[in-house]
């Protein structure tokens, strides 16, 4: 199933983060490539990739048009969202992604939620701890729902006549959790106030070896970082889970529990 409703640009410098992204190119032609700029879609698949000397709007300008034209020529509409690393938004005018696909009229920038708790975790000592998923997303309540209805009836199958909520819940694996439930972003005051709440509660914390949990600076990384939670929001009326098939489960034929499998 093909859905064209979103990608995401990343963009690694040569050595950044570990991870050795471009082979160094020696000769006449060195220093010609500092930086890979991947667009990958909604499947993980990457669909076009430059080696540039930096991310200057110039330099990705043919990434871009190249992008626009092959949609145009496999007759695909356009995405509606890219998810981004860095340069999702500014205070005045257009974004960069903005301005490189003028093209797209309605494309939405949006900050990618990993990109986000990595800048969020600058303000940790280690990161050896659960960071702030809990605070960004919550789980769609009527697939959780769904899902819970029909492990009860596998219960009841397997002979427990009346499970416990708790019996339920805990039947549940992550697997399925995650398998046939959606997770959708909180809205921008609950994150900033859930993650502020993190902060205050982790202040004078200390790691099992006394270091403290935050660093000195931790509140002036958040203050920083905090206008990118509205870049985060899920965008209206986009669908960003792909539907990979139907299940039945937890009863008789008659009674079958039906709902989604997505990734």
């Amino acid at each position: 199933m093909w859905n064209a409703s979103r990608f995401c640009v990343s963009s690694l410098r040569r050595g950044h983060a570990n991870l050795l992204c471009i082979v160094p190119i020696l000769g006449k032609a060195a220093g010609s490539a500092s930086w890979c700029t991947n667009v990958g879609n909604e499947r993980g698949e990457i669909v076009i990739s430059v080696l540039t000397t930096s991310e200057s709007l110039t330099n990705l300008k043919p990434l871009a048009n190249g992008l626009v034209e092959r949609y145009s020529k496999a007759n695909q509409p356009h995405p509606s969202v890219l998810y981004t690393d860095r340069d999702c938004c500014k205070v005045d005018g257009d974004s960069k992604y903005r301005r490189l696909f003028p093209q797209w009229e309605n494309l939405l920038v949006r900050m990618d939620s990993w990109h986000f708790m990595r800048r969020i975790a600058k303000a940790c000592s280690n990161e050896s701890h659960p960071l702030y998923a809990s605070a960004i997303f919550e789980w769609d309540l009527g697939d959780v729902a769904t899902l819970r209805t029909a492990k009860e009836g596998e219960l009841k199958k397997a002979g427990v006549s009346k499970p416990s909520t708790a019996a339920v819940n805990k039947a549940i694996t992550k697997f399925e959790l995650a398998r046939h439930c959606r997770r959708r972003t909180r809205g921008e005051q609950e994150t900033i106030r859930l993650i502020e709440s993190l902060f205050l509660n982790a202040e004078y914390l200390t790691d099992f070896l006394g270091t403290p949990l935050l660093k000195e600076d931790a509140f002036e990384i958040w203050q920083e970082e905090q206008c990118h939670v509205k870049c985060l929001q899920d965008p209206v009326n986009v669908m960003l889970y792909t539907q990979t098939g139907t299940i039945s489960k937890g009863g008789t034929s008659a009674n079958d529990v039906h709902f989604q499998a997505y990734y």
